[in-house]
């Protein structure tokens, strides 16, 4: 079974490392928004999916009384959360597993957080374009004009861009590569990482699965 390291490898250092196309991109820093609501006694929902190493803001409004929010695996609380106020509450899961929130005010109010190590489009997702010779050739086009300034034209993490980096690119060449799934490298390319900003503006969805066909015979090279 793959590990979350062996997913975070891709995950992360392609992120830092892959620059934008041509056209004017801000920088981008995926955050998680979750809205919570105090009520009642309760937290609503009392269960939140979130994707590990990925940062979580949680919007939480109390309909009714004074609480408080306490995350103990990941650092947070008590966070006070006035009668009727909101309060935005911010932190990073660090690990896989199911881990629980609750107030200390309000002891009924609990709940749990699923961390997951890939975003549920990674099992869902399917290339829709064939592995055809057009398609990788249109996809060698892309990754020359947005990925090889940093992976380098062979996809070995040698690109010229490498010098102003603070991580070396990932090897695209390396063989965990082919246990990344196609559903994956979409997500993460359209929607960015941390450093990296969003190509989902720079890039069609069409173009993303050509790019995709593109990688996957670099490692297999």
């Amino acid at each position: 079974m793959r590990t979350l390291w062996a997913t975070m490898a891709f995950l992360l250092i392609v992120s830092a490392a892959c620059s934008p196309g041509p056209k004017a991109q801000a920088s981008f820093e995926p955050v998680q928004v979750v809205a919570v609501t105090a009520v009642d006694g309760q937290f609503v929902p009392s269960k939140i999916v979130a994707m590990a190493l990925r940062k979580v803001k949680l919007q939480v409004t109390s309909r009714d009384l004074e609480y408080d929010i306490v995350i103990p695996e990941f650092g947070v609380g008590p966070t006070r959360i006035p009668a009727r106020g909101t309060v935005n509450v911010f932190f990073v899961p660090s690990k896989e597993g199911t881990f629980s929130f609750e107030s200390w005010l309000q002891r009924t109010a609990k709940g749990t957080i699923v961390v997951q190590s890939r975003p549920v489009e990674a099992d869902t997702l399917q290339n829709p374009i064939p592995s055809t010779p057009e398609s990788v050739a249109r996809g060698r086009q892309l990754f020359i004009q947005s990925c090889a300034p940093c992976h380098g034209t062979s996809g070995k993490g040698d690109g010229p861009a490498v010098k102003g980096l603070s991580d070396r690119p990932v090897d695209l060449t390396q063989a965990y590569m082919r246990d990344v799934t196609d559903g994956e490298m979409f997500w993460v390319i359209g929607n960015g990482w941390y450093g990296m900003p969003a190509f989902k503006n720079n890039l069609s969805e069409e173009e993303i699965w050509h790019l995709i066909n593109y990688v996957r015979t670099i490692h297999q090279k």
